[in-house]
């Protein structure tokens, strides 16, 4: 859909099929993710930058569960890095550090 060429005509959204799946797509469900996302850009870069860096920091409390997989890769390259700071309560706090963007301290 990238190149324009298939663009489901908005009769798709009244059938029962794949065509429907496909059309509720590009006309309901993209455009509001775009929506939501243009409104939360506009927010924030009304904000303080200080107080835009506090929501993502608070965002980051969430990442290690939402990508499991790439925080379980990045506390494996940890111990690989450092063996000699590989123990649970170092590499917990590097990792904490990591996601909110803090590796200065």
């Amino acid at each position: 859909m990238a190149d324009g060429t298939d663009i489901p005509p908005i009769s798709w959204l009244f059938e029962r099929s794949e065509r429907r799946r496909r059309a509720i797509q590009y006309w309901v469900r993209d455009p509001a993710k775009g929506l939501l996302i243009t409104a939360v850009y506009v927010g924030l870069k009304a904000l303080p930058i200080d107080v835009c860096s506090a929501f993502g920091a608070m965002l980051a409390k969430n990442a290690s569960r939402r990508y499991a997989e790439l925080d379980a890769r990045a506390r494996e390259n940890l111990k690989r890095l450092r063996p000699e700071q590989s123990d649970q309560a170092s590499v917990d706090a590097t990792i904490v550090r990591l996601w909110r963007g803090d590796l200065d301290s």
